[in-house]
Parts: structure tokens; sequence; C-alpha cells
């Protein structure tokens, strides 16, 4: 079991990589920032998730889904193995597309997911805990 972690697995960023981590951090970014405003929006009570929290709570799921993937990674996963691709057509042709336009094989595309969700929670993470605990 030790013998599959990642720990024996080489961890090399392709040039290809790059850009794919950096698309996905502009992204998450994007829809992080919009998830916070309409929160803003729409919280007219005054409660303990104010806008400095739900930075936190943004940067935690993002954590969440870097952790996630990292299962997928080391070879576990939190849905078991594709439950969800009975017959195999519509998923597996999506994702052979997926690959073969990316350039980048699955497992640096699931590193690059790993580190871009992780840089991302740091990014909402960081800046709220420094404001929340000040």
């Amino acid at each position: 079991m030790m013998e599959d972690s990642i720990m024996k697995k080489s961890i090399k960023i392709k040039h290809g990589m790059i850009k794919y981590i950096f698309i996905k951090i502009v992204k998450r970014i994007i829809v992080g920032v919009l998830i916070a405003l309409l929160w803003k929006r729409t919280n007219n009570i005054k409660s303990f998730v104010g806008e400095e929290s739900i930075f936190f709570f943004i940067g935690l799921g993002m954590l969440w889904l870097a952790w996630s993937n990292y299962l997928e990674y080391d070879g576990y996963s939190l849905m078991g193995k594709n439950n969800y691709d009975r017959d195999g057509n519509l998923l597996s042709q999506i994702k052979n597309r997926r690959l073969e336009t990316s350039g980048i094989s699955d497992d640096d595309y699931t590193l690059a997911n790993i580190i871009s969700n992780g840089i991302s929670a740091a990014i909402f993470i960081i800046p709220s805990a420094i404001l929340l605990y000040k």
C-alpha cells in the first residue's frame, strides 16, 4: 500500500501544467469572489458569518477539494470507482477528449488540480484569517 503513495511518485510540474494551473486558480478566485458578493448581497441579518468569514469558508471548501484530489491522486476515491459511469460511454468520451486536447496525463491533471485548489484555498484563507483574528 505504501508503494503507491504520493511520496513514491515523482512530482514534476510540466510546462503545459503551469498554464492549466494558472487558469484554474483564476477561475476559482472569480467563482469564490462571486459567491462572497452574493452572500453579502443576500445576507441582510447580522450573523456570525460576515464578509471575512465567508472567505474563510470558501477557502475551506477549496481545501476540501484539494484533499479529495489528493486522495484521487493517491489511488483512493470518496465516491468509489466510477459509480456514476455505468455504461462507460459519455463520461469516458469526455475524459478522453479532455486528455487529448490538454496534452497532460491523468495523474498530471489530478496533480494540477491539487496545486490549483491548494493555492486558491490559501488565497482565501490567509487574508480572512488575518482579518478575523486581528
